[in-house]
């Protein structure tokens, strides 16, 4: 099972404290958007080498990441919040997303 939980606080501390990660990769993990909207900010909040975030789903229809709207929003303001963002790709594939993103989207 590749659900994170409350584990995610935890991961969230070790990225933000890492300055060597690039890339994160945390495909079909059961993160929550609605629920997990500080942690998705402070992710992407001036981290000083992550340049590429995948949160996507595949086609498996186990552990999908639910970020929707809410999560997309925070995910936008931690980027657009930093003072020196790298974030070159931001993967959100199948992660309940509507139209109401685009305009979190058009801040990037």
């Amino acid at each position: 099972m590749n659900c994170l939980g409350p584990a995610l606080d935890d991961l969230v501390d070790g990225i933000r404290n890492n300055d060597k990660i690039v890339a994160l990769k945390l495909k079909n993990t059961s993160i929550d958007g609605r629920k997990n909207q500080e942690q998705l900010f402070s992710l992407l909040l001036d981290h000083p080498s992550l340049t590429c975030v995948d949160l996507s789903n595949s086609d498996c229809v186990h552990n999908r990441n639910r970020i929707c709207d809410e999560g997309f929003y925070a995910i936008a303001e931690g980027i657009n919040n930093s003072q020196h963002s790298l974030i070159s790709e931001l993967h959100l594939q199948s992660c309940f997303l509507t139209g109401a993103s685009l305009a979190a989207l058009s801040m990037l």
